[in-house]
């Protein structure tokens, strides 16, 4: 006991007391080291949650309808870029257009593509040349979607290129060769005009 309180050497004290106040730092780190692996490895027994991801970004809805708390997207919501796939489409080609649909709110809201509201009016000069609207023909593909704010997606549409009206008349006359224009309308909000042709 007497060696403790007072070293025995040829150093001063000092040193042999600062020795041994550098060894107990280390075994005291060392313990508090071992502590957390060990609980690191053995949990401290509660139970923890694993979050679950979604497997797909595709949901089923009517846009009218609130799905696990989450909106239709409305006006205000979203921004459309309709463009043609090529600026001209000769004879007998479809003209596709694609629509970037732009989520520009606040909060994730739900975009269905297949809404009863969804139109796309094709037109030429003061000529309403077709509309999906006429007889609840199909405009675009896909299904819906979540969409979070900033979010982008891009939609298909199509034109068989015939005439249409309310009444679903038959025998209209062939669209022919020229400019016309395409306008889409989805969760009520217009997007750009898409201006192409059409040729022989």
């Amino acid at each position: 006991m007497n060696a403790i309180r007072h070293p025995i050497g040829d150093q001063p004290p000092e040193v042999y007391w600062r020795r041994r106040l550098i060894a107990l730092a280390f075994v005291v780190l060392a313990g508090i080291v071992l502590y957390y692996l060990v609980k690191g490895t053995f949990g401290s027994g509660e139970p923890t949650a694993t979050p679950t991801a979604s497997t797909s970004p595709s949901v089923s809805a009517s846009p009218s309808v609130s799905i696990a708390g989450v909106n239709a997207c409305g006006v205000g919501d979203l921004l459309i870029d309709l463009s043609p796939t090529t600026r001209d489409f000769p004879d007998p080609g479809l003209p596709i257009f694609q629509a970037v649909v732009t989520h520009t709110g606040l909060e994730d809201c739900v975009l269905d593509p297949q809404s009863t509201s969804t139109a796309l009016l094709i037109t030429s000069g003061s000529d309403r040349i077709w509309s999906n609207l006429d007889c609840a023909q199909g405009a675009l593909k896909g299904t819906s979607v979540l969409l979070s704010p900033d979010e982008t997606v891009t939609l298909t549409a199509e034109w068989p290129r015939i005439r249409s009206n309310e009444s679903c008349a038959v025998g209209l006359s062939t669209p022919l060769p020229g400019t016309y224009h395409a306008l889409l309308t989805l969760h009520g909000v217009k997007s750009t005009d898409a201006v192409f042709t059409l040729s022989d």
